[in-house]
């Protein structure tokens, strides 16, 4: 008797478990990330990271070539959204997003010449519906477009200094 409770109770919980799971990946919703390059010098992936991003419209909020997980951030860059309602009239959204380049130590290490990995990690944001504070969004498909040429003009900036990847 006590096995079959076990059981059951095992099953349960399992279910739990899975409903608790699956609630929270809808709670944090994806950020767009795009790995740029398995190994670069530090000072070339800042530099041109930083380039493309100034030529997209986002502001430098800090690059600092010492830092790994967040070794450049860019200021809140606003957005604007507009969607036609049942009524056939149109309701505007306030967006706003902002790129962090993260980076992992590659290969033989220096004072002047650190190789690491990089990737570029977007974060969307909109306004609630109260309007008074700002949650982060799943970007709409125009938006990881956007993010996809970004990262491609900084892999052929790079390319263009000899780096090979695909």
């Amino acid at each position: 008797m006590t096995h079959r409770i076990t059981a059951w109770m095992t099953a349960a919980l399992l279910l739990f478990l899975l409903a608790c799971s699956a609630g929270r990946n809808e709670a944090n919703p994806k950020t767009a990330r795009y790995d740029l390059a398995p190994k670069t010098e530090r000072i070339h992936i800042l530099a041109e990271s930083r380039l493309v991003l100034l030529g997209n419209g986002f502001n430098i909020e800090f690059g600092d070539p010492n830092r790994n997980y967040e070794a450049l951030r860019t200021n809140w860059r606003a957005l604007t959204q507009k969607l036609v309602t049942d009524n056939g009239g149109e309701e505007t959204f306030e967006l706003r997003d902002r790129a962090v380049l993260h980076l992992s130590s590659r290969g033989a290490q220096s004072t002047r010449n650190t190789q690491v990995a990089s990737s570029l990690e977007f974060v969307v944001q909109t306004k609630s519906a109260d309007r008074k504070k700002w949650i982060d969004i799943s970007p709409e498909p125009e938006l990881e477009e956007q993010y996809k040429v970004i990262v491609y003009d900084i892999q052929n900036r790079l390319r263009r200094l000899g780096y090979q990847f695909n």
